[in-house]
């Protein structure tokens, strides 16, 4: 995949996770996400019924009360409007697909 070499590329060079659309429709979507060791999305929602699958590597996903390692191939429905981070355990990459 193309989008997925891309992330790689970029995250030589980079401080932050690296996110990038996959497929988009009117209906939905599907971004995935790279990440380096340590690097963390900060506190945010989501406003769609969201699933979190990791490709590879390994994130801690935290919300309100509850902290989750979630391993290669591992998956997880994210609530609507609940808060959470992603932090990267190791070079991560994950999928989110929404709608």
């Amino acid at each position: 995949m193309e989008v997925i070499r891309s992330i790689k590329s970029e995250l030589i060079d980079s401080n932050r996770p690296i996110a990038k659309a996959i497929h988009k429709t009117d209906c939905g979507s599907t971004m995935c996400i790279g990440f380096n060791r340590e690097m963390k999305l900060n506190e945010h929602v989501t406003h769609k019924p969201t699933t979190l699958l990791v490709l590879y590597g390994s994130i801690i996903y935290s919300e309100k009360a509850k902290t989750l390692q979630l391993d290669q191939l591992d998956q997880y429905k994210i609530p609507i409007s609940m808060p959470h981070t992603v932090e990267a355990r190791e070079d991560s990459m994950i999928l989110l697909m929404q709608g």
